[in-house]
């Protein structure tokens, strides 16, 4: 775990509670449905009141993911973003009136990794950063910073990430360091069965895949499918 002076905060959304990690401890606010309400529970502490930087992630419960594909003859950021916002509609059924999207700016080749998040989280959010004089230095959805632990020994090759985290499961692959798909879904009561099935149904559309290295945080995998190794950085549970 990442040390933390009194000018450094984390805060987490989890399934069911937010989480402040401070230099005195954590602490936390529980919720039964409605995160952004709750957010404003969470105890007054005198870290707070030095605080300068906070980073904030969001468990992938919360959030969905796509790898988008931008077609060729896109042109400026308007396009890209119409673009975004109708294969979110198409794959997940929802658009920017109630979710914030966010890509990948850092990806390569003709695809990247998008999330959404919901409106009202990230503005209740956006309010108690400023109540409080914060200095926001990284916003993520917790597959995305659990990835970028391992983004150096991921890089080149054909590679999957899985994260299994809250009850559920965010799988991601990729080639060459080009994204090229993911999925987060429930993890059920074996989580390593579910994402064998995972990634066999990723090999059924792909017949020549080359030979790919599995990356696994929260989660014992014994089986891989065939074509599959795991990786060494996989640390388990």
């Amino acid at each position: 775990m990442s040390r933390f002076s009194a000018e450094s905060l984390r805060l987490t959304l989890k399934a069911d509670a937010w989480q402040l990690q401070s230099a005195d401890g954590p602490h936390a606010a529980g919720f039964a449905d409605d995160p952004a309400l709750a957010l404003e529970a969470l105890p007054p502490i005198p870290a707070l009141r030095n605080a300068g930087r906070l980073v904030v992630e969001l468990g992938d419960i919360w959030l969905r993911y796509l790898v988008v594909q931008w077609p060729t003859g896109l042109r400026g950021a308007r396009e890209r973003r119409l673009w975004l916002e109708a294969r979110f509609r198409a794959v997940h059924d929802i658009g920017p009136e109630a979710w914030c999207i966010a890509i990948d700016r850092d990806a390569c080749g003709d695809s990247t990794l998008a999330c959404a998040a919901p409106r009202a989280i990230v503005e209740a959010l956006q309010v108690w950063i400023q109540r409080h004089r914060l200095r926001l230095t990284a916003f993520s959805g917790a597959y995305v910073h659990a990835y970028n632990r391992i983004a150096t020994q991921a890089a080149g090759g054909r590679g999957a990430f899985a994260l299994c985290r809250d009850g559920r499961l965010t799988t991601g692959s990729w080639q060459d360091g080009q994204w090229l798909r993911v999925r987060s879904e429930p993890s059920g009561t074996i989580p390593a069965q579910t994402l064998a099935r995972t990634l066999a149904l990723w090999a059924a559309s792909e017949p020549s895949a080359l030979p790919g290295r599995l990356h696994v945080e929260g989660l014992q995998v014994e089986a891989l499918p065939a074509g599959w190794s795991l990786a060494a950085s996989g640390a388990g549970v």
